[in-house]
């Protein structure tokens, strides 16, 4: 779908929401093409802002782009489009568009429960470049007044939300419901793809809960890969801010191992690589 939003507008609100996305500019043209060069046009999974000129061009632009946005890296791709072959346009002319794609969130962390400690602990992340979800079956206390850093789902049942998560993401058990608090673990723990998954409660809440994992034949690295009690213990305190800084603490220091483990990788496009893909056309 393609939205009359102007580029620059899309492009905050996108990174604001936290949601992967493309910036396809025009960085030549030769002969006659449907716009000039330095067009811009964003694109995310579902919708597309401004235009390139339409037609086959814009579409395999959008086609091109979303693919990037499926692989989940931060990238810069040219790419060259002979109008009168490869995009089925009659124009004669020629565009090299520059493919920009941002990965979004450096992280997901799907919150289940809308208590007071998760109340306590949105606002202390909201300011971080992370895409936040929070669910919960109560729409009364899923209020979000952090300028739409927060999507909120309402669902009867939260554990149906589990099958919906990606691979990688941060998970929070958070609820009032102890029932709730273990199918919801048995479920993410079955997922078995968490980068990260942590529960609220006492010890003792904790190794009832292994025991009975145990007793429906988790695998003990399973039993011993979620993080309960949750928080760091240096940082003590039970009132909800305190519990929530401490969480918030916790969810930092494995964000940043998670970090170091993985190598760096160069997301420019060198000056060689534009260029030859350029052919010698003047920007």
């Amino acid at each position: 779908m393609i939205n009359s939003t102007p580029w620059f507008q899309a492009a905050a609100d996108c990174r604001r929401r936290g949601e992967p996305w493309v910036l396809a500019t025009v960085l030549s043209s030769r002969g006659s093409a449907p716009r000039d060069s330095g067009s811009k046009m964003v694109i995310h999974a579902r919708h597309s802002f401004d235009t390139l000129g339409g037609g086959q061009l814009e579409f395999q632009v959008i086609a091109r782009a979303r693919e990037l946005i499926a692989d989940g890296r931060e990238r810069q791709l040219l790419e060259h489009f002979p109008l009168s072959a490869r995009a089925g346009q009659c124009c004669g002319g020629s565009v090299t568009v520059l493919l920009e794609c941002f990965a979004g969130a450096e992280l997901q962390l799907h919150l289940f429960g809308a208590g007071h400690v998760a109340r306590a602990l949105l606002p202390i992340l909201s300011p971080l470049d992370w895409q936040l979800h929070w669910i919960d079956s109560r729409a009364e206390l899923l209020s979000d007044d952090m300028g739409g850093r927060v999507h909120c789902r309402c669902l009867g049942d939260p554990v149906e939300h589990v099958s919906q998560m990606p691979s990688g993401a941060f998970a929070l058990i958070l609820t009032q419901d102890h029932s709730l608090d273990y199918r919801l673990l048995a479920a993410l723990l079955d997922r078995g793809d968490c980068a990260y998954l942590g529960m609220i409660g006492s010890r003792t809440k904790a190794l009832r809960f292994r025991r009975r994992l145990a007793g429906e034949s988790f695998a003990p690295a399973q039993i011993e890969s979620f993080h309960s009690p949750v928080g760091l213990p240096q940082v003590r305190g039970k009132r909800p801010a305190e519990v929530a800084i401490s969480i918030a603490a916790q969810l930092l220091v494995e964000k940043n191992r998670l970090a170091n483990a993985v190598s760096g990788k160069s997301t420019g496009v060198d000056w060689k690589t534009l260029r030859e893909s350029l052919g010698g056309i003047s920007l």
